[in-house]
């Protein structure tokens, strides 16, 4: 059925589609950087603490928009241990990675090729565009795969 929709609604679609995962992906990926950010100084702070509920329906799954709450073990010296360890791995993590800006470059310029290459292949497959990888090969006549095989060239 979705092969006779007009080219015009399924494109409509596809960026549809396209920018609520993108939604979703980047709001998962903020959350968990906000949250680890954070979690060094003892406070759990969640943006959209309910994302992945399952028993809540699809917009509850965004209400409500923050939570912040005191950790437990704020003053437990295992964690704060653990709290600054991550924070000093963290922090030379950066500092190597920012270091030499090739690297940065290198980053960013990868990342957007990838990104665009999954977008242009979701496009290909969603407006249902052949692609070069799942052609059918040509079979070759029996006349052909003998004179392949036992002819030499002149």
């Amino acid at each position: 059925m979705f092969k006779v929709w007009p080219e015009w609604l399924r494109l409509a679609v596809w960026y549809a589609s396209w920018y609520f995962l993108v939604f979703l992906l980047g709001t998962a990926v903020l959350r968990v950087i906000v949250w680890f950010i954070i979690f060094h100084i003892g406070l759990d702070f969640w943006i959209f603490p309910n994302y992945w509920a399952d028993e809540d329906s699809i917009l509850d799954s965004f209400r409500p928009i923050l939570s912040l709450e005191k950790r437990t073990d704020i003053f437990d010296w295992k964690m704060g241990t653990i709290r600054i360890i991550s924070a000093l791995a963290i922090a030379n993590g950066l500092q190597e990675f920012v270091r030499d800006p090739t690297k940065i470059e290198e980053f960013t310029s990868g990342a957007s090729e990838a990104w665009n290459d999954v977008f242009q292949w979701g496009e290909d497959k969603f407006m249902g565009r052949p692609d070069n990888t799942t052609m059918l090969q040509t079979k070759k006549s029996a006349r052909q795969i003998y004179a392949e095989a036992f002819m030499e060239d002149e």
